[in-house]
């Protein structure tokens, strides 16, 4: 309990110095701070090549051909895991991060300065590489320096990925890939919560975390209406639907029960097309700290291992063509070798709970 207080009392002084930075850096009107941005922002899209011969260009454009350049900017301008800083694996209350990255996922961005030749090719990577990782309190992993160009207020959350993507542009928003949303007790709003017009995701992955459903062994929610009740972009190639199974034999099987309904629907999209259900797999999560904290209830002793379902959804689009700068690649970590393929009876069949083996769709 003492740890616990001298944590919120940490958690308080970090968010007024913060707040006291922002004081300090916004003296301006806000008025002209936006107009600022967006004259900055303006600048940025207006780079073309016919503005850039005044610049001196880099060896980069005047050497490579365009597919050796382009295979440069994947590698140094896509996000990725740097292994050499472990990642935070509980949020400020305690809650476990379901998501299987165990370093943090960075992306820089040094190249695009060079020159702006190399801008007007590249600046759009860090978009289309990053998967975008929402825990269940609502914060982010792995920001990219592409959206430190808008301000936080010093009343808004701490990281707040809904305030960055819903101010994203109609230009920026075609370039985005990969949402990968936690979810907590789901309904139709909240896998709704960033499905907008000007978002384009190539990817969406949705993974339920029933880890409190699992605590008071209650029923989860029954996943085939709400799937049914949204509409995705067009732009969508590839739908995963995550469901960690629980404890409860009671609750494993209306869990295993809802799944398999949700095989046989089909996706919609904006366009009138559909996505198919290409088939599911088991995985199992581990978990590296054991021990977790409840407000309401207490210190809490979880499983090592956490089993999941994956439900997967494609279009005829191949998957190279929209997953080229993946380099990430969280889908594919921490799978088990077996994929879960319906039974002569139309059960989900059941091979033995594996650990994780860190192998590949």
């Amino acid at each position: 309990m003492i740890a616990m207080d001298r944590c919120n009392a940490t958690m308080d002084s970090c968010e007024k110095q913060n707040m006291a930075e922002d004081k300090a850096n916004c003296q301006e009107p806000r008025h002209i701070r936006q107009r600022a941005s967006r004259a900055a922002r303006r600048s940025l899209a207006s780079i073309s090549p016919g503005n850039s011969h005044s610049q001196r260009q880099s060896t980069l454009i005047s050497t490579l051909p365009p597919e050796v350049r382009n295979l440069i900017y994947g590698h140094a301008l896509s996000q990725y895991a740097d292994c050499n800083t472990p990642s935070r694996n509980t949020t400020w209350r305690g809650t476990w991060r379901g998501h299987t990255d165990k370093a943090q996922i960075k992306c820089d961005t040094t190249l695009l300065l060079t020159c702006r030749m190399i801008y007007y090719e590249a600046h759009m990577i860090p978009l289309r590489s990053a998967t975008h990782h929402i825990d269940i309190d609502g914060s982010e992993l792995g920001l990219i320096p592409y959206f430190q160009q808008y301000h936080r207020p010093s009343q808004q959350r701490v990281d707040s990925p809904y305030l960055r993507l819903h101010r994203l542009s109609s230009q920026q928003g075609r370039h985005l890939y990969h949402l990968h949303q936690e979810l907590a007790l789901p309904d139709t709003k909240t896998f709704n919560k960033l499905i907008r017009p000007h978002l384009k995701w190539k990817r969406i992955t949705w993974t339920i975390n029933d880890s409190r459903l699992m605590r008071y062994d209650r029923l989860t929610v029954e996943i085939m209406p709400i799937l049914r009740a949204i509409h995705l972009p067009a732009s969508c190639h590839e739908v995963n639907v995550e469901l960690q199974l629980t404890e409860c034999e009671l609750s494993r099987t209306i869990q295993l029960a809802s799944l398999e309904s949700c095989q046989g629907i089909e996706l919609r999209k904006e366009d009138g097309s559909k996505l198919v259900h290409t088939g599911t797999t088991k995985y199992s999560r581990s978990k590296d700290l054991v021990i977790e904290y409840d407000e309401k209830v207490g210190p809490i002793i979880c499983p090592d291992i956490y089993e999941f379902r994956r439900l997967t959804w494609r279009s005829g689009v191949p998957k190279r063509e929209y997953t080229s700068f993946d380099r990430v690649r969280c889908l594919e970590e921490n799978l088990a070798e077996s994929t879960v393929a319906p039974s002569s009876s139309g059960q989900i069949a059941e091979p033995p709970l594996q650990g994780p083996s860190g192998l590949g769709i």
